[in-house]
């Protein structure tokens, strides 16, 4: 998905990135904790690689890899993002921390929120409003 008014040039590509490469952040699937933040990407290079925004708590830029996720829109406008790890596909659910306003992609809300121990945050829902 193309980003018209990108806030820094070049990075105008809608996608995900991993914290790191290590699996606990990548792996999805039954009771996964995994996760990906939703960040700006670079259109992907001739060997599909992208480059991301996403930061860490530093602010120095993460070391997990990108994806171009698949973005399904429905009917109602929410957009539903879709990627594929391993052979599957998972619906990936939308999810905010409420201190940090990061937006994560999760596959599984229930295992991944029980793995940060009462922190405050939620599903939310990814709405496309026409430009």
């Amino acid at each position: 998905m193309q980003i018209l008014d990108p806030p820094v040039s070049g990075y105008n590509y809608l996608g995900v990135t991993h914290y790191s490469d290590a699996p606990v952040y990548t792996r999805f699937g039954p009771n996964s904790t995994a996760s990906a933040g939703l960040t700006c990407l670079m259109k992907p290079n001739d060997q599909g690689r992208v480059a991301s925004l996403r930061k860490d708590d530093r602010g120095g830029i993460v070391s997990g890899k990108s994806r171009a996720a698949i973005w399904n829109i429905l009917a109602d406008l929410t957009m539903v993002p879709i990627v594929e790890e391993s052979g599957c596909e998972y619906a990936m659910i939308p999810f905010v921390w409420d201190d940090t306003r990061l937006i994560v992609l999760v596959a599984n809300c229930e295992s991944y929120k029980a793995d940060f121990k009462g922190r405050p945050g939620g599903r939310v829902k990814l709405i496309l409003e026409p430009a």
